[in-house]
């Protein structure tokens, strides 16, 4: 059985247990129960067996958050320790990550010899560093955004210009380099299907044109990527570059902030 399995089992076992629990509350005597609360002030255990029973048929149909906050409220009407093991995987399975924490330990303070206490102990730990991660990403939302902005320099447009048409350059000539390793591998594919080959050397071809048409791919990729790269700068320099003798103290590059990766022109 697998350990999900056994802390399904472990709890319809503890809600079973405490259902048992409430049920001997409502058929005990009279008598005992008058002499166990005040009626002005104690709720009656009609009310917590009431409010049990809704909890675990919400937890039955999937309701976690409602059967959650039935649950803490049938503890809250009878705290026997049953009810925070049921709460505290109500809680857990609903993604309220910090109350399932406080009512796993809470259960394990008030039954430290649970049967259930391993997998309640597992459930913990990776309920900790689960809200370990999401205060560290709090942390990160909340620190102060660090912008980087590339200042326009009078050589910057065109120092940049140059830089954008040489990486267009080699785009374009690792795109030549492609081609010609495609056509080397065409021929080679041509001269293994000669009939007059002999079965290894076809193969020996064959292998060969298959290693050069990867090479070519990879090349035109390359290539590709490089081309479109610089011909996008490019445009952006002539576009929105500015002028470099007009004296304008405005920038052009890239910003990371709070909203992400942008362009930043002036």
């Amino acid at each position: 059985m697998s350990v999900q399995s056994d802390r399904f089992v472990g709890v319809v076992r503890r809600v079973a247990a405490a259902l048992a629990f409430v049920s001997t509350l409502v058929l005990a005597p009279s008598h005992l129960v008058a002499q166990s609360a005040a009626p002005s002030a104690a709720p009656s255990e009609d009310d917590a067996h009431r409010v049990f029973l809704r909890a675990a048929a919400a937890y039955g149909n999937g309701e976690f958050e409602l059967a959650a906050d039935l649950f803490e409220q049938a503890y809250a009407l009878r705290p026997e320790p049953q009810l925070l093991y049921s709460l505290g995987s109500a809680r857990e399975r609903a993604g309220r990550v910090v109350g399932a924490i406080e009512a796993y330990e809470a259960f394990l303070r008030e039954v430290p010899d649970a049967e259930e206490r391993p997998d309640v102990e597992r459930s913990l730990d990776t309920l900790r560093r689960q809200r370990a991660l999401e205060e560290e990403v709090e942390r990160a939302r909340d620190a102060p955004s660090v912008e980087v902005v590339v200042p326009t320099s009078p050589a910057r447009p065109t120092g940049l210009r140059i830089a954008a048409f040489s990486l267009a350059g080699v785009g374009v000539l690792t795109l030549g380099v492609g081609a010609a390793l495609g056509l080397t591998a065409n021929a080679r594919y041509d001269d293994a299907e000669d009939e007059s080959q002999s079965h290894r050397a076809t193969l020996r071809l064959e292998d060969e044109a298959r290693r050069l048409g990867r090479g070519a791919n990879a090349l035109f990729g390359v290539g590709g990527v490089l081309t479109l790269t610089g011909i996008v700068w490019a445009i952006v320099e002539l576009v929105l570059g500015g002028d470099s003798d007009d004296g304008d103290d405005s920038a052009i590059g890239p910003a990371i902030g709070p909203g992400g990766f942008r362009w930043r022109f002036g």
